[in-house]
């Protein structure tokens, strides 16, 4: 097989060899970071589109060496995700360290990795619903972003698990994030009404001339009722208020 790299730029593979060098015999963490932030950098820069089967392989081999190392996960699944032709071809491969991932408890590294299947869009279909949910859980207590999976998860399968309807109820302000785009933050709301998510949305511009359907809230039309009636008690805003009982007439109750 002709190797593109060799061909197009001769000092590109030294540096990738020697960063994955480090990533896969360097002492610390820190080290191995820093490589691999330096072989994504190689590769934005030169090598975009033009990795061969080789230096995949290789790159995805120090991704199943480093496993356990978050910070590499992360940048070396940014390399792979810009580095090779047809990314479709290694969307197994990717799932087996996803599986791993999950398997072991390395949640940082699943996170990453669900996060970039996600977002590329020859690799969205290989996410395990597990894999999804206890990523979105580990980003929601950490100092990560959960809002950027829903999007993504939702455009993909159409409909809000039970996992991400619990993780919008204990952190209603995803609603409002700029990840979410209007059409799903009604359906995010409908799964997991809460109070705080009843203000947000009456003070939004963009959601509060919308018409509620009863029978869309299901079987949470109690709470809705009910936190919606909460909400309505504890604004104080005239304009936010005539928003809510609007609603709350909606929904078949008494403001």
């Amino acid at each position: 097989m002709r190797n593109p790299i060799q061909e197009t730029d001769p000092p590109a593979r030294g540096w990738v060899t020697s960063a994955l060098a480090v990533i896969d015999h360097g002492t610390t963490s820190a080290e191995r970071a820093a490589a691999a932030s330096v072989l994504r950098s190689v590769t934005t820069s030169l090598l975009r589109g033009r990795f061969d089967e080789r230096l995949t392989t290789d790159v995805l081999n120090s991704l199943a060496l480093r496993l356990d190392d978050p910070d590499v996960v992360r940048e070396l699944l940014h390399a792979v995700v810009k580095g090779c032709w047809e990314c479709s071809k290694i969307g197994f491969a990717i799932e087996r360290l996803a599986g791993r991932a999950f398997e072991r408890n390395l949640a940082g590294s699943l996170w990453h990795l669900v996060r970039i299947m996600l977002q590329t869009i020859p690799w969205q279909a290989h996410v395990r619903d597990r894999w999804a949910a206890r990523a979105f859980d580990f980003a929601s207590t950490s100092q990560q972003q959960p809002e950027v999976l829903i999007r993504p998860w939702l455009d993909l399968h159409g409909a809000v698990p039970s996992w991400m309807a619990a993780g919008v109820g204990m952190k209603p302000d995803l609603l409002v994030s700029p990840y979410v785009v209007s059409r799903w933050v009604w359906p995010l709301h409908m799964a997991a009404p809460t109070t705080r998510g009843w203000l947000l949305l009456a003070g939004d511009a963009h959601h509060k001339d919308h018409t509620l359907d009863a029978a869309a809230f299901g079987l949470q039309l109690d709470v809705a009722l009910e936190t919606l009636d909460q909400a309505l008690g504890e604004e104080r805003d005239a304009a936010i208020r005539l928003v809510l009982a609007r609603w709350l007439v909606d929904l078949g109750g008494q403001p």
